[in-house]
């Protein structure tokens, strides 16, 4: 999110109108029943039913709008077979990281060969198109499916994870770098991390005008959490071309998969001030993942 510099003396002021403003609009305009934001059926199974709770993937595939629950069934068996033919291959291997590089390039030559930065999840299936967060969510449910311990990271502009073995960090893998993103070794997963944080931290603008619970951090999140950064996005995209209802119902769904959010909570709150007097907006504009 970029915003305009403020000065320390007007920032209390602004805030406290900003809450007051957001949090009249808040209750006027967000839906009072869930039941009534989805989509399709699919969605409303990822989101509101609790038998699809441990269905990792389909929080990635339920916000594509043309996608039905046999789609979504279709796509997940050829993920599972996928997974079956790379545990075929893991005997090839002596060491362990060997045959995650392996998983590594086959995944990524398979799914991942076009990045766009908005992209619904799943197009990776039929073009191979993806961005950060489809990929980072594809790997990480691979990895966990072939026994791996995997944690994914979110920083303020990117995702990635990690995959441990036998209780001690292995690799970093960076889903948008096909040449270079498995990193393998402790000590370069350590560099890569703190690299990360240095880059990220000369992209935010103005430190008086950045809530301090918004500086670059790792924070470690779910796959489910990273399905929200997923709505996120799209509520990203509604938000910059001033569709602020859509933007909130976005933003809804995303509060349901990652309900700790600050980055959410804060962007609600934004869409919400917007909604309610456009003018607003001029103060504000969203970067997506």
């Amino acid at each position: 999110m970029k915003t305009i510099p403020v000065s320390k003396a007007l920032l209390p002021c602004l805030r406290f109108i900003f809450f007051c403003l957001s949090f009249t609009a808040r209750t006027q305009e967000l839906p009072a029943d869930n039941q009534n934001i989805f989509v399709t059926e699919l969605e409303k199974k990822a989101l509101h039913e609790p038998p699809f709770e441990n269905e990792a993937l389909l929080f990635f595939m339920a916000y594509d709008s043309s996608l039905d629950i046999k789609e979504y069934s279709v796509l997940k068996n050829e993920l599972t077979e996928f997974v079956v033919k790379l545990e075929r291959r893991k005997s090839r291997f002596k060491a362990d990281m060997e045959y995650a590089k392996f998983v590594f390039d086959k995944t990524h030559a398979k799914y991942l060969r076009h990045y766009i930065k908005y992209i619904p999840f799943n197009q990776l299936f039929h073009n191979g198109n993806f961005n950060c967060l489809s990929g980072t969510a594809l790997y990480a449910y691979l990895f966990e499916q072939l026994g791996f311990r995997v944690q994914i990271f979110e920083t303020r502009y990117h995702s990635f994870l990690t995959i441990t073995n036998h209780g001690i960090l292995k690799a970093l893998i960076e889903a948008t770098d096909g040449e270079n993103g498995f990193i393998n070794g402790a000590d370069k997963v350590k560099s890569t991390i703190e690299e990360y944080q240095l880059n990220e931290s000369k992209l935010v603008p103005d430190r008086n005008a950045v809530p301090v619970e918004h500086y670059p951090r790792l924070n470690p999140i779910s796959i489910k959490e990273l399905a929200g950064l997923h709505y996120l996005n799209l509520a990203v995209v509604h938000f910059n071309i001033s569709e602020y209802q859509k933007s909130l119902i976005s933003l809804k769904k995303a509060e349901l998969l990652y309900p700790a959010s600050k980055r959410i909570k804060e962007m609600i709150s934004m869409a919400l001030l917007c909604s309610y007097e456009p003018r607003f907006s001029d103060f504000y504009s969203f970067d997506k993942k």
